[in-house]
This record gives C-alpha cells, sequence and structure tokens, in this order.
C-alpha cells in the first residue's frame, strides 16, 4: 500500500541520486540515470500531493506507482459501489455505480501514469484502469482500485 509519506520518502531518496548525479554530470550533459531520478522524484512528490488532495490515507495503486497485478483472463470482483465506465446506452456518460459486486473475466489493463500535456507544472494522476465485456458486447472498464483478485485466479 502507498502513503503519502511513504512517497515523499521515496521522492527523497531520488532526489538524493539526482542530486549527487547532478554534481557528476551537470546541466548540458545527457545521462539518463540522472534523468530518472527527477522525473521519479517529482512522479512521487506529485502522486503524494494528489492522494493528500483527495483525501486518501492509504490506497494500492496510485498513477505510475502499481501494487496490484492482474493479467488478461484473471477473474475479478468489482466492489459494490464502484464508478464504472462503459460504451453503450446503458451506462451515462459520467459512469453509474455498481449496485451489487460484479464477477468479471478481465479482457485489458491500462497503467496508471501522469499525464505532462497540460500546461501548468503540475501532471494530472491518471489510475490504472480494468477493462471487461459487459452485457450485449458493450465495453465496460473502471479504477484498478475498485477491483479484487477472485479466489483461485492467481
Amino acid at each position: 500500500m502507498h502513503t503519502p509519506a511513504s512517497l515523499y520518502e521515496y521522492a527523497a531518496s531520488a532526489e538524493s541520486t539526482y542530486r549527487t548525479l547532478l554534481s557528476e554530470f551537470g546541466p548540458g550533459t545527457v545521462h539518463v540515470g540522472r534523468n530518472e531520478a527527477r522525473r521519479q522524484m517529482e512522479a512521487a512528490r506529485a502522486c503524494a500531493a494528489w492522494m493528500e488532495a483527495n483525501g486518501f490515507s492509504e490506497i494500492a495503486n496510485v498513477g505510475p506507482y502499481m501494487g496490484t497485478t492482474i493479467s488478461r483472463g484473471d477473474k475479478v470482483y468489482i466492489r459494490k459501489g464502484a464508478r464504472i465506465d462503459g460504451t453503450g446506452s446503458t451506462i451515462p456518460r459520467e459512469g453509474a455505480d455498481l449496485k451489487r459486486r460484479q464477477l468479471v473475466t478481465v479482457v485489458s489493463v491500462d497503467r496508471g501514469y501522469l499525464d505532462f500535456s497540460e500546461p501548468s507544472r503540475n501532471p494530472k494522476i491518471v489510475q490504472g484502469r480494468v477493462h471487461w465485456a459487459g452485457a450485449g458486447g458493450y465495453w465496460r472498464w473502471t479504477d484498478i482500485n475498485n477491483v479484487e483478485l477472485a479466489s483461485g485466479s492467481d
């Protein structure tokens, strides 16, 4: 489980690595390790800030930090009350809340990531998603934090 504190610790560790490599490989040089350490530092800070802003004290998956391992063909339960989205006319544009726990077979999983396409300095946190085939062949999906692996699927 990820907490804001654990993500800030990870960011501090990445920042230490970044600063060490920055002193050895200053501006104007190309160093993959230095650049990756900075990216990790910024990502961890953004995810921790997002968790705090959204009231999460701990969460299994936040942006690119995925703690849940689900693959195509796995059977998972979608939790009651989960917000689901989908194609077809039975799911409104803003999504719908699941009225009961539902067992589904995973078709695909999207990993979470940070979206830097907005002009602001703060990236948008995009959560991982799980997709399955719904009634009538229409696609359904939900946040990966709304699912739990069914016993015997692993």
